[in-house]
């Protein structure tokens, strides 16, 4: 028998979420990347197993050992499209970086190996939205003298901000997540049967933005970890109303009742921002979850309540979006010659419209809904 060492490194992986929702995209998606192989396995990852450039550094685990020692190779950038086989998803160009930290102290940092890479999929406008959603099904065109058949604006990009910053509370998993100055503190409080109690204030990070619940859920766990209580704990969020729950790993000798603050209140105080893509029509599906099917009105025609939620309708258009065989990049936002217009429009839920948006591209840009110029 011969004994034959195998090492083999991995650089990095893919994790695709739904952007409307931020729940994860299970079933297998289309990822093409010139150079790269990839690998996904059963969680749903996109493990990278080679790249351009990366062959003998993927090959070696330990660097050092080798002879001679082989060396990190340079930072490099990577393109990668991603699509969807059955078009519930729109497709999306992704850039990232290479080789990523492999150090365990950063763990956490946003360029580990050991967190992923993750790709927010916009969903095209035949995906199905849910049935107490607000739906809008937009049209974008370009507000020309063209009355008739003005051209439209193929893979614009739209923010949609409701005024109410609280309206998208019940949203399952919002994205960049960030503490609030006062929600900054967990308090965990042990009563023990004999009588003694423990309090503890754990200081979690309050400028840290986070991509996912999950990622957040980390932070506290790893936070909870360092405070040297008499108990080990679990940190987990419970999906139905965002709140924090905290149980003991282990049963004790001592029976113990833990109460533990915030209930991650901040969700409701954080704006939330909704953006999608239209596609090579200029057609998009806009959807906002978590509205208030009734709340206080604050106009001024006499009303109580309201079942409408003003937003702001923000959309982004560059004349290379029209190219042939041009897929939509979010980083392509900061681009200087990417064009912006602003409009309010108003949301219900259980809701579905649909409107036509004229945006102007020539200075000062503007943007108007159709039936307003009829």
């Amino acid at each position: 028998m011969i004994a034959e060492r195998v090492e083999r490194r991995v650089l990095g992986a893919i994790y695709c979420l739904n952007s409307l929702t931020g729940l994860p995209i299970l079933r297998p998606i289309e990822l093409e990347g010139s150079g790269i192989k990839f690998l996904r396995n059963r969680s749903g990852y996109y493990v990278i197993l080679k790249a351009a450039g990366f062959e003998e550094y993927s090959g070696v685990f330990n660097l050092s050992h080798e002879n001679p020692p082989v060396e990190v190779p340079p930072s490099q950038e990577f393109s990668l499209t991603v699509r969807d086989p059955i078009g519930q998803f729109l497709p999306q160009k992704v850039s990232f970086s290479l080789p990523r930290s492999t150090e365990p102290q950063n763990i956490n940092a946003e360029d580990s190996v050991f967190k992923p890479i993750y790709v927010h999929l916009f969903s095209s406008p035949i995906a199905r939205p849910a049935t107490n959603w607000a739906v809008l099904r937009a049209s974008f065109k370009e507000n020309t003298a063209l009355r008739k058949n003005p051209p439209s604006l193929p893979w614009a990009m739209v923010e949609i901000t409701p005024h109410e910053n609280s309206v998208l509370a019940n949203q399952p998993l919002p994205e960049n997540i960030q503490l609030h100055e006062n929600d900054n503190i967990l308090h965990l409080t042990e009563f023990h049967s004999d009588g003694s109690i423990k309090k503890y204030d754990i200081e979690l990070t309050s400028q840290q933005s986070f991509n996912t619940r999950e990622d957040l859920k980390n932070h506290i766990q790893e936070k909870v970890n360092a405070a040297e209580t008499d108990n080990e704990y679990e940190v987990t969020l419970v999906n139905k109303n965002n709140k924090l729950r905290i149980s003991r790993k282990e049963e004790s000798e001592l029976p113990i009742q833990i109460k533990a603050y915030p209930t991650l209140g901040f969700l409701k105080d954080t704006p939330m921002t909704i953006q999608s893509i239209a596609d090579h029509r200029g057609e998009a599906l806009i959807a906002l979850p978590g509205l208030p099917a009734m709340r206080v009105a604050n106009t001024s025609d006499g009303s109580l309540t309201t079942d409408k939620t003003e937003a702001t309708v923000c959309v982004f258009f560059d004349a290379d979006w029209r190219k042939k065989g041009y897929v939509p990049n979010p980083d392509d936002l900061e681009k200087p010659s990417v064009i912006k217009a602003a409009t309010t429009y108003s949301f219900a839920p259980k809701r579905e419209t649909a409107e036509t948006f004229l945006m102007r591209l020539s200075e000062p840009a503007t943007l108007e809904l159709l039936r307003d110029q009829q």
